[in-house]
């Protein structure tokens, strides 16, 4: 199960944005390489070269080096298609967040191989992102005829589902969520899923006993407290909710969507003034995170310091753009032949 999650989007879902010099750099030091190594039209010789880059790309990737790794990739697949370099090649895009060439290339892998179970697992997740549910839930479908392993089925049950709460049939999606516990008893995401659908339908009791599971099962789950703040506010507890924000703080000291529920309930108890003054330390103790600082902007401006806020509008952080720095040297060695 693990590796199975592993495989579908990699750890970190890191966040990757290359300059077209990058990209350039990475191809040329690709195609320097395979001028070096004095690539010919010899069959073997050119299926030795297609293995080679396909399993330098692969330590690549295991290093973090995903330009290097999808440029590798594209040249294994120019020298010769392959389902398997393919499918690394998509594994790549996605990590990347590529994700229009990444659909097009699982496109592709499915014509080769219909039923191929994890490139439909990737692409109901994917489509599910793209704001697409029905045609995720196309995939979920098939997907489910293509394994007999019922850790994998539940998971395609539990994508489905997703697609239902989105088109907003929760009836069905609570449907295909007792499916897919069936299925996997220790399915904590299923689990939690149905809770915030239960909360959706304000049908608290039952919510509650799901995340009373999942915290016995698992106690540092976040989205436990997260949830049960939730439950809370509309149930009108809000020192409860504040109890729940607090336990998620003590999980999370980072977590903004725990300071920002906070300092919603404070100026919802008419303590505007300390949720200002929490806001101000929350900002100076942790990464600067944008919510925090609109919510402080609000409260200025509504108290008419209309300067300051303007100053800490200043402030917020601009959508982020990062570069990789990839060292290609001794990188690529072909040294697997």
């Amino acid at each position: 199960m693990k590796k199975l999650l592993r495989n579908l989007f990699g750890s970190g879902r890191e966040e990757e944005k290359r300059s077209a010099s990058d990209a350039m750099s990475g191809r040329e030091k690709i195609v320097t390489n395979s001028e070096k190594s004095n690539l010919s039209t010899d069959p073997d010789h050119v299926n030795r070269q297609a293995d080679t880059l396909k399993f330098d790309a692969i330590r690549a990737m295991n290093m973090g080096e995903l330009v290097f790794a999808t440029e590798a990739l594209r040249k294994a697949m120019e020298l010769r298609p392959e389902f398997e370099t393919r499918y690394y090649l998509t594994e790549a895009l996605l990590r990347r967040h590529l994700t229009e060439e990444a659909l097009a290339q699982m496109n592709l892998l499915l014509e080769e191989v219909p039923m191929h179970t994890a490139t439909l697992l990737n692409r109901a997740k994917l489509r599910l992102e793209q704001n697409d549910p029905s045609r995720a839930l196309e995939d979920c479908g098939t997907g489910i005829e293509s394994t007999s392993e019922l850790e994998e089925q539940a998971l395609f049950l539990y994508y489905g589902a997703s697609a239902m709460k989105d088109m907003k049939n929760l009836k069905d999606a609570l449907c295909l969520l007792k499916q897919a516990i069936e299925k996997n008893d220790a399915f904590i995401p299923a689990k939690l899923l149905r809770a915030r659908i239960l909360i959706d339908l304000e049908r608290y009791e039952e919510a509650t006993q799901d995340l009373d599971w999942v915290a016995a099962s698992d106690p540092e789950e976040e989205q436990v407290p997260m949830l049960r703040a939730r439950l809370f506010m509309l149930e009108g507890k809000q020192q409860n909710a504040i109890q729940a924000y607090e336990e998620l703080l003590s999980l999370d000291p980072f977590n903004e969507e725990g300071h920002c529920g906070i300092a919603t309930l404070m100026i919802k108890e008419g303590r505007s003034a300390e949720a200002e003054t929490f806001l101000r330390e929350a900002i100076e103790e942790m990464p600067v995170q944008r919510n925090l600082i609109l919510m402080l902007v609000e409260i200025l401006e509504n108290k008419g310091q209309t300067q300051e806020a303007a100053e800490w509008r200043a402030k917020l952080p601009e959508a982020e753009v990062e570069s990789e720095a990839v060292n290609f040297n001794d990188l690529y060695k072909g040294n697997l032949y």
